[in-house]
């Protein structure tokens, strides 16, 4: 069957799934083997179901299974196609399944370049109590909105194994789970049943877009209610956010005092308390949408108890730097607010462990020699001892472990190295950020005057660049190959590192628009839309659960420690263009990231996962499922066996997943949680940043700015801050308090640093 509508035509096979949507010149793929669709599926009486439709005219496909009937209706919505699924329970007796709803089919399988840029992510799905939206995105740009006005238990993704035994890279496609057992997440409307005789309906539409901009408000008019847009999410004490409303003119707001600006934008006023507010947007047919905002402690504050649980949850010697990270956290603490009780403890910390791991003196590995990005990490390690020391054998170490770590580049200027699995050997040079690090060392080594080593670095350094203008995203990760969020990210923060490195305006451009290329691609990777402070701006990984907390199977982590290598990346891409909107993102995932350190206890967690539903499974089968959502950690300890546990089910959704590494003993990897705090120092910790915007206004952040009598008073929000960076359209005068004094500067256009020096 086929059918179009306003710029789109669709073909639908005899078993009522979809096999392509063309939208122009874009086709969006669907797919043809058991994960086609859309198809009824489902979960009940302990098996899997798979819903057999036929054709029984009108658009409409039907089948029956188990006492109860299934039918899909395909029709023609305008610019939408629009999908009716329905249920008729004829049992005579309520049905209860674990799950039941549509496998969308669209095709998301990213495994092979260049087929990957053309393929859509489930970038955004959420359930609001009343309705649903979301899309799909392709590397390339193309967009799939998905909407329904009627109220969606949950959503699933369907993660694949890799061939290796692991869970996979990858994901097939997507569910709507429009029946779905309890618990959810309390936004979710809780549909878990059909009574006797009950028959429900839902209709989802489908509609190609231009691009994100399209999203909200397309999607607001087929859901028939608001869609929430905020500019920043995670603020400081007394600091206002925008909030701009979509597909609704009259809306009712609770739960933060705000201000109506007229034109669906209100001021909104979350108030001096560090905490997180919630935030109700109800339009006048009764549908709501939910925001949530934080309010932040300093980001100095951070910093320190990062720290002290960096203490806490100790770093292990491993043959992975995920699991010792957090000598990161100490040293820069170290630098920038020392303890002496703590920072004792943390170079104890170090004395015990890097000597199992490291040979020092030959500046190489003792285990896993050929995952590269262990001696990098412990390359930028020992700059940042050096920075914190002032001790040159921290440099002489870490620039021998910069050889160590370009003697694996190829001709070409690629690093090449392996997991130590003997799966494959792969271009590491984007697995985590090798080059980064080497950059790090050979910048420290200038400004110590060792210009004969940093020449070297230099040279290696610009090699793997050069390798990454030439290949783009023709590259490979760690693991399975995918179109991957690390090698993306990295890939754009390492050349964006390095362009803001050059003098000659050339290189600046080749590097930068490189850099700029990744992060255009890396958008269907990131939740750049959805309105919650606790995920905004994030990457999403959906396979380190396994690995970092021994978590299984597959849930999407967002944040997850590498989803800082995005951050690096947004900072960049600010420093080479002056568009506030790259700081604006930086900023809003910063805050999202910093805190899985709860305030205000300061109490660390490993991540946090946005998956509404996931039966999980910790160190090893147990009997039961716990459906107990409190915050206490999932492991249970075996008290004849420190450190070991029988494992432990329980069902999570939409929440924060603790630590293991204080409890147990063996190997794990959540310690690559500091990557937060490694990019909080990099980025934010000791600045601020104005910007004079289009229409004259002054903006700041991480800091507050009022223009009095033509001065620009700048005060920074922590007395930590030493550098403010300046957006100018025009020249100011500038008055800036920094903590040791104010400082008066008369600043023309454009990009600028100013320090307290």
């Amino acid at each position: 069957m086929e059918l179009s509508g306003q710029g789109w035509a669709a073909s639908v096979s005899e078993a009522g799934h979809l096999q392509w949507l063309d939208a122009g010149e874009r086709r969006i793929g669907f797919r043809e083997d058991r994960w086609a669709g859309p198809a009824w599926y489902g979960e009940w009486e302990s098996h899997t179901h798979e819903v057999a439709l036929r054709w029984a005219g009108d658009g409409e496909f039907s089948g029956e299974a188990d006492g109860l009937s299934f039918r899909l209706r395909y029709r023609a919505a305008g610019e939408a196609l629009a999908v009716t699924a329905t249920i008729d329970n004829r049992r005579g007796s309520p049905f209860r399944p674990v799950r039941a709803g549509l496998r969308l089919g669209v095709d998301s399988l990213m495994e092979r370049y260049p087929d990957w840029n053309q393929q859509l992510f489930p970038t955004l799905l959420r359930c609001e109590s009343s309705h649903f939206w979301g899309y799909f995105m392709s590397p390339e740009g193309a967009v799939l909105g998905i909407a329904s006005p009627d109220p969606v238990a949950s959503w699933s993704l369907n993660y694949n194994r890799a061939s290796y035994g692991d869970y996979g890279h990858r994901i097939h496609t997507a569910n709507l789970d429009l029946l779905q057992a309890l618990p959810l997440p309390s936004r979710h409307p809780h549909i878990d049943e059909l009574q006797a005789g009950e028959e429900r309906s839902w209709t989802i539409f489908l509609q190609p877009l231009e691009g994100l901009g399209e999203v909200k408000p397309v999607l607001a008019r087929l859901c028939e209610a608001p869609m929430l847009e905020i500019d920043r999410l995670t603020l400081l004490p007394g600091e206002r956010a925008t909030l701009t409303v979509y597909g609704e003119e009259s809306v009712t707001l609770a739960g933060i005092p705000h201000v109506a600006l007229g034109g669906g934008r209100y001021e909104l006023l979350p108030g001096d308390a560090v905490r997180e507010r919630r935030l109700v947007v109800t339009g006048k047919n009764g549908k709501a949408a939910e925001a949530r905002l934080y309010v932040r402690p300093a980001w100095s504050w951070y910093l320190e108890n990062a720290r002290r649980e960096s203490l806490r949850i100790p770093q292990k010697a491993s043959t992975h730097v995920e699991g010792w990270l957090g000598l990161y956290t100490q040293t820069l603490a170290r630098l920038h607010v020392p303890e002496a009780e703590a920072d004792e403890a943390g170079e104890a910390k170090y004395r015990e462990i890097v000597p199992q791991m490291m040979d020092l003196e030959a500046a190489a590995p003792r285990y896993c020699k050929t995952r590269v990005l262990n001696p990098a990490y412990m390359a930028g390690l020992h700059a940042a001892r050096w920075r914190a020391t002032g001790d040159p054998r921290e440099l002489r170490i870490a620039g021998g472990l910069a050889d160590y770590v370009l003697s694996f580049q190829a001709p070409n200027g690629s690093i090449y190295g392996d997991a130590g699995k003997g799966i494959h050997r792969v271009d590491y040079t984007s697995v985590a950020y090798p080059i980064k690090s080497v950059l790090e060392v050979c910048l420290a080594e200038r400004a110590a005057g060792l210009e004969e080593s940093a020449e070297r670095h230099w040279r290696g350094v610009k090699g793997a660049m050069d390798a990454l203008v030439r290949q783009r995203d023709n590259i490979e990760t760690e693991g399975e190959i995918t179109f991957e969020d690390g090698m993306i990210a990295c890939s754009a923060a390492q050349l964006g590192f390095f362009a803001l490195q050059q003098e000659d305006p050339e290189e600046r451009r080749i590097y930068g628009e490189a850099a700029l290329g990744f992060l255009k691609g890396h958008r269907c990777l990131q939740q750049l839309l959805i309105p919650d402070c606790r995920m905004h701006g994030c990457t999403l990984r959906f396979w380190e659960s396994q690995y970092d907390v021994l978590l299984t199977p597959n849930m999407l982590n967002s944040p997850h420690g590498w989803s800082s290598w995005k951050s690096y990346a947004t900072w960049y891409a600010y420093q080479l263009t002056g568009d506030e909107e790259w700081l604006r993102l930086t900023m809003n995932t910063l805050g999202a990231c910093m805190q899985v350190l709860e305030a205000p206890s300061g109490r660390l967690r490993w991540g946090f996962v946005p998956d509404p539903y996931v039966r999980a499974d910790q160190f090893g089968p147990r009997t039961h499922w716990s459906i107990d959502l409190k915050p206490e950690r999932v492991f249970i300890e075996d008290p004849a066996r420190p450190g070991c546990g029988e494992g432990a089910k329980r069902i999570i959704g939409e929440q924060y997943v603790e630590m293991i590494s204080d409890v147990y003993e063996g190997w794990c990897c959540d310690n690559d949680v500091h990557e937060h705090f490694k990019c909080l120092e990099e980025v934010a910790l000791t600045s601020a940043y104005v910007v004079e915007r289009a229409d004259g206004t002054i903006a700041a952040w991480n800091g507050r700015v009022a223009v009095e009598d033509g001065l620009v008073r700048v005060e920074p929000a922590d007395e930590i801050v030493s550098a403010v960076h300046l957006n100018l359209r025009q020249p100011h005068r500038l008055r800036i308090g920094f903590g040791g004094g104010a400082r008066e500067v008369d600043a023309g256009a454009g990009l600028q640093w100013v320090t307290c020096g």
